[in-house]
């Protein structure tokens, strides 16, 4: 039977897209989702805001009611009402993703680059997007740690010691993952790509400064170039989604819960009306 639809790229939106599929029982034909490295998800960190009515369906590992933003000379502190800041790794919506995927006799994942427009009735393009084509960048490097001992911080630093740098913005992002690991990034709101090497390098300073009586081991790190809006236009395989579709806040580059409830609504019409 000829391919239903094909998505390209197993990253947050494929894989997303792919698992909405799945949750329905009877699909009009087969699925294929093609990425060669699937694994790559597991080294991301999603956050994103949500109320309490979508904890089942956005499904945190963390959830925070306190942030801040800071620089030398003020800091705001703020307590949700209404929304919580969350968080999932990779790794958690990797595995959730893949096991609703594998239980679906109609959808077949296959590790293989695609680099021409696959025959099937509906084409999915979820390939990331070269930075060349981003109209501001959001670059940052990450360093996820556990301490010997709880680090007592009870806020999320969502842009702390805010600086300017000769092409825009850079911040530290503080994160606390329960009582003992904690995930600094240093990021750059930029025109140009920074130097990932030397923002790993500003998280070891800040962890040694900040942290210097309570002993951590490293965890994991994690770098990355995020588009906030693109200057120019990439040619697609099919109908882009993810940060390809514009999925993203330019804002910010916060995507992961907008790609969630776009592939759900795509898969509910691709499955109701075909379309």
């Amino acid at each position: 039977m000829d391919t239903w639809v094909h998505i390209v790229g197993g990253g947050l939106s494929g894989l997303s897209l792919a698992s909405a599929l799945a949750r329905h029982q009877v699909l009009p034909g087969p699925v294929v989702i093609s990425e060669p490295e699937p694994e790559r998800l597991a080294q991301k960190t999603f956050s994103f805001w949500l109320t309490d009515e979508e904890h089942a369906f956005l499904n945190p590992e963390y959830t925070q009611s306190k942030w801040q933003v800071s620089a030398e000379e003020f800091t705001i502190s703020h307590t949700g009402q209404s929304f919580r800041y969350g968080t999932r790794s990779g790794q958690h919506v990797l595995d959730e993703c893949q096991a609703v995927i594998a239980s679906h006799p109609q959808i077949n994942q296959v590790k293989e680059v695609i680099d021409a427009t696959p025959k099937a009735e509906h084409v999915f393009d979820s390939r990331p997007i070269a930075p060349s084509s981003f109209r501001l960048i959001q670059s940052f490097s990450g360093t996820e740690v556990e301490f010997q001992r709880p680090h007592q911080i009870e806020a999320v630093g969502l842009m702390n010691r805010i600086e300017s740098t000769d092409s825009g913005i850079r911040f530290v992002y503080v994160l606390p993952l329960g009582a003992k690991r904690v995930l600094i990034e240093h990021t750059e709101f930029t025109t140009k790509l920074a130097d990932l090497s030397a923002l790993q390098s500003m998280n070891r300073d800040y962890l040694s400064g900040e942290f210097s009586t309570n002993p951590f081991q490293t965890i994991r790190t994690e770098s990355a170039h995020i588009p906030m809006g693109f200057r120019s236009t990439a040619s697609h395989l099919g109908i882009p989604i993810g940060a390809r579709g514009g999925m993203t806040r330019d804002a910010t580059g916060y995507g992961y819960r907008t790609i969630r409830y776009a592939c759900e609504a795509i898969a509910h019409d691709l499955v109701t009306n075909n379309q």
